[in-house]
Formats: C-alpha cells, sequence, structure tokens
C-alpha cells in the first residue's frame, strides 16, 4: 500500500514483463533448441542448425567456413547478457572430423564495465565431438598487453573457427554455457506461518499488531477509514486459515473515531533476497483494499515491529514492493508495484501493473515475490506479472518485512457502500525461502549433459564422466520435489517432462558416488 498521501493514477505506467518471454530469449545457455539461438555469420561463413546425425533427438549449430578469409565467424547478441561477476568459465562442444587440431577463438564483446572485448583461443582436436572449457579470468583483452580477470556484462559472443587462417570445412557446436546471468533459485523455507496448528490470537512470536496511526498518532495514509486494532474479532486464526476482518463499527483510539477496524499485521521477520508466497482469498465487498506486501525494515515507521532498529530512512527510501493489492471498485484485477526513492534524482518513483484474476474471493490464488540483487518478480499462481531490473538507484538490497491488511476506502479503496457490514481476507500460509546450495549449480555440473534443454515434452540426460546414474529428482522453484525416477542403473536416460508447468526447474542426480544439480527449463 502506498504510504504517501498522493492520489494514484489509473494512468500510470503498466509494464508486464513476462518471465517466460526469458525463457526463449537469445542468452546462454545456448544448445540450438529453438530458433532465437541463430547466429549470424561473417565473411563469407555460413551458419544453420540440424539433427544431429548420431543422435536425432538433438539439434546443433552449424559453422561451414569457406576457407576465402582469415578471419570467418559467428555471432550473436546476448539478451541478457552474458554475466562473469561470478562464473569465468565458458564451455562448450564442438565437432570436428577433419583429422587435425583446429584453433576455436571465443570472443565476448559490449563490455558495461570498461573491459576491451575479450577472447580465449584453444586448439580443438578433429577426431569428433570434444567439450571445450574456457576460463576467463585470465582473458585476453584487444588492445591491452596481458591477460585480465574479466567481470560484468557483456552483451554479444562471436565465434571464429580457424582465426588468422584460410580454413574451410564444416564444424558443428552445441550447449554453450557459462557466463550466465541466472537468477538463483529460493528452495530452502526459513521462515513460515502455515495456520494449521493453533487457533485464536495470530503467533505473538511471528506478528506485531501495527495499530497506532502512522499520521501525527490519529490517521492512516492515503485517506484510509479504518482504524487498526489488536482486537481478535479483526484478525484471528481459524480452521488452518488467518482471517483478517474489516468490520463497520464506531471504534475509538487515541480519541480519534473511526466508522470502520481492520488489522494491519507486520511479520517479525526480515529478510534480504527470497521468495515469498501467500496463498489467501480476498474480501469481495466494495470499498475494501486488501494487501500483501512488504517494506523496507530501516523505514522506522510510527508503531511498526522493528522500529529502528535497522535505521530511519522513512518512506518512500525504505523501498515498498506491492505483491498485491485490490482496488474497491474492480474485484477482478490486482495491482503488483514498487514505490521508491531514485537514489540518483532523489524523487519519488513507482512502477508497476495490473493484472487480470478471476474469482479472488472465493478461490484461493497464490500471490509470490522473487526478489534478488538483480531482479524484482511478482508472480499470481505462478506466472510472472511484473519485473523490474533491481539497479543500483532504486533501495531494494536491505531487508524486508511483510505486511497484511485490509484498509477501507482511500485512494484505492474508493466509496464504501452503505450496506457494508464486515469481510475477511483469509490466508491459507505465509512462506518465505531462501537460496540453500541446492540452488546453485555444482561446479562439475557440466560433465552431465542434458538436451533439449529448454525443452516441453521430454529431456534426455546422459553422464559424460561417471558410470552410472542411480535417480533422479525434478525440483520447482520452491523446493518442491516434482517428478521422481529411480533404478535408472545407465550413464543415460530420458524424463517425460510434458505434465511440468513452463518454468525453471532443477535436477537433482544420483550416481554411486556422487550427487549433481543441473538447471532445466520447462516452456
Amino acid at each position: 500500500m502506498n504510504e504517501n498521501d498522493c492520489m494514484r493514477s489509473l494512468g500510470l505506467l503498466f509494464i508486464l514483463t513476462c518471465f517466460y518471454k526469458s525463457l526463449w530469449s537469445q542468452d546462454l545457455p545456448i544448445d540450438f533448441e529453438n530458433n532465437q539461438d541463430l547466429f549470424t555469420a561473417f565473411g563469407n561463413c555460413e551458419f544453420y542448425t540440424q539433427t544431429q546425425t548420431d543422435n536425432n533427438s538433438n539439434t546443433v549449430g552449424v559453422i561451414q567456413n569457406s576457407g576465402s578469409n582469415l578471419y570467418e565467424g559467428v555471432y550473436l547478441d546476448l539478451t541478457p547478457a552474458a554475466n562473469f561477476d561470478s562464473s569465468k568459465i565458458v564451455r562448450f562442444d564442438f565437432f570436428s572430423d577433419n583429422g587435425q587440431n583446429t584453433a576455436v577463438q571465443v570472443k565476448f564483446e559490449g563490455s558495461d564495465s570498461g573491459f576491451g572485448d575479450a577472447f580465449l583461443e584453444i586448439s580443438v582436436p578433429g577426431s569428433g565431438w570434444s567439450t571445450v572449457e574456457l576460463d576467463f579470468s585470465q582473458s585476453n583483452i584487444i588492445g591491452a598487453s596481458g591477460t585480465q580477470n574479466i567481470s560484468g556484462n557483456f552483451s554479444r559472443i562471436a565465434i571464429f573457427v580457424g582465426p588468422n587462417q584460410l580454413l574451410s570445412g564444416t564444424f558443428y557446436i552445441d550447449n554453450i554455457e557459462g557466463g550466465e546471468n541466472s537468477p538463483p533459485v529460493f528452495d530452502n523455507l526459513v521462515w513460515s506461518d502455515e495456520f494449521d496448528d493453533y487457533s485464536g490470537v495470530p503467533d505473538p512470536a511471528k506478528w506485531h499488531h501495527q495499530i497506532v496511526p502512522i499520521i501525527n498518532g490519529n490517521a492512516w495514509a492515503n485517506g484510509e477509514e479504518q482504524h487498526y486494532t489488536d482486537d481478535i474479532s479483526n484478525s484471528y486464526v481459524s480452521n488452518g486459515s488467518l482471517k483478517i476482518k474489516a468490520i463497520r463499527e464506531n471504534y475509538t483510539y487515541n480519541g480519534v473515531t473511526k466508522n470502520y477496524s481492520s488489522a494491519r499485521l507486520n511479520s517479525k521477520f526480515a529478510f534480504k533476497y527470497g521468495r515469498v508466497d501467500v496463498r489467501a482469498k480476498l474480501p469481495s465487498s466494495g470499498g475494501t483494499w486488501p494487501a500483501i506486501w512488504t517494506l523496507g525494515a530501516n523505514i522506522d515507521e510510527i508503531g511498526n515491529f522493528f522500529g529502528n532498529t535497522y535505521g530511519s530512512v522513512g518512506w518512500p527510501n525504505c523501498g515498498e514492493i506491492d505483491i498485491m493489492e485490490q482496488n474497491g471498485w474492480d474485484k477482478n484485477i490486482t495491482y503488483a508495484y514498487l514505490h521508491y526513492t531514485n537514489t540518483n534524482t532523489n524523487s519519488y518513483e513507482n512502477t508497476g501493473t495490473t493484472t487480470p484474476i478471476s474469482d479472488s474471493s472465493g478461490t484461493y490464488h497464490i500471490y509470490s515475490l522473487i526478489w534478488d540483487e538483480d531482479t524484482i518478480q511478482v508472480l499470481l499462481d505462478e506466472n510472472v506479472i511484473f519485473e523490474r531490473v533491481n539497479t543500483n538507484n532504486i533501495p531494494y538490497d536491505n531487508l524486508h518485512y511483510i505486511l497484511l491488511n485490509i484498509a477501507m476506502g482511500g485512494n484505492l479503496g474508493g466509496a464504501i457502500p452503505s450496506n457494508f457490514t464486515q469481510d475477511v481476507m483469509e490466508i491459507d500460509y505465509v512462506r518465505v525461502y531462501e537460496q540453500s546450495n541446492l540452488g546453485l549449480e555444482n561446479a562439475v555440473a557440466h560433465q552431465i549433459k542434458i538436451y533439449p534443454n529448454p525443452a516441453s515434452a521430454v529431456t534426455h540426460i546422459e553422464l559424460q564422466k561417471f558410470d552410472s546414474i542411480k535417480s533422479l529428482s525434478v525440483i520447482d522453484i520452491t523446493g518442491k520435489i516434482v517428478l521422481n525416477k529411480t533404478s535408472v542403473n545407465d550413464y543415460k536416460t530420458q524424463l517425460d517432462i510434458s505434465a511440468l508447468k513452463a518454468g525453471l526447474y532443477m535436477i537433482r542426480i544420483e550416481t554411486p558416488t556422487e550427487s549433481f544439480v543441473k538447471r532445466l527449463i520447462v516452456k
């Protein structure tokens, strides 16, 4: 909820940036299983894709040199850019059967961190498929002497076969990976309230009732017309869910009487980066303004739980993330918004979107936030409805806490019907996940080949340097195992993933002696 007294305008910028678009964008890793991974050839070189001759379930890139130019090659503009802040290793599979060693040069261009074009060259035997590994912590830089440890983003990859020589021939390339700016997987449940094993007052170890009005101790922002209370009539747990109830009644606090009462809960848990899932039913009555949201714990807002423990920057300097808001006149949409101070201009800004929703009061929906140092995403029922790059000029690198409330009237609640008596937001659970080791690909996971990836129906898993696969587990972004395969006992197998929803998953591969984690994208 916007903690400013300014009016929201329905003409605010609506942004709809869907996660699934990124699944088919031109970025690393590249496995040529979709038409976006098409390099542009130059210098009389040709590039196309075709089915691998000895594996008709796999598609590879084909680089065909004419031998008429010293530098024939291919390039691809990467969106998002390749990132070298953490991983410096780039790997790919390369095929040549010309019976001689062939030089292959990989170059990254378009640095956003002041580096020149970075390149490395390696000699690959002409005896079939080889897995190539390049370490860009010791990059050659065009126009510079010695090597450099590159970092930051590079927006283009170029590949030369036989650089600085007149080399003709047909070569195959596949599974280019590394320099990946992949989102972390938040799979470690660190805080939650399931509301299953108790009833009555919301767990006081987990929740704080914020009841003191934030404007001069007698009013709430945005023209809201309620008092928030800690009365059990306004917030209570029963039958496995939390109820936040707005009631028409004359309620007096600090000498000021309002016509409505409700509840506003703060989590007593603060976190920086992670995933939040809240499964909820929303009130259906006009005039109600339900919200599931976060504030920076450094806000030092009147009456909140954390006070000045983490600072006292105020709103909007603290940053606000609206995971779900709903206005009081159209219950067929929800809002996802950010409110913050632009640290470059020191001015208030907001950005967000609305999205359609069906039966928000009669059916549980899952409202989610995925937040890391690079990106802020808001999801509705596992579908990304809003995304914003987490840049240095917005204040989303600090601890946040969760708020749950129903406001009455005001800027987004609107007119309250004269026949309103009471209504409820019902919450099945609140969960916060952070990243565990499972969310990190093993350093040696490149020794396992998964193809196609992205995939929609069947994907193949093949070990390159180990004896056999014992079992496989597919894990979704909440840490739930959604698919199991046991007693494989072979170095390769396949998985039927046709029943999985589109999105990012992790495959955990168990061998007799090792355990590996590998990313899988289902499209």
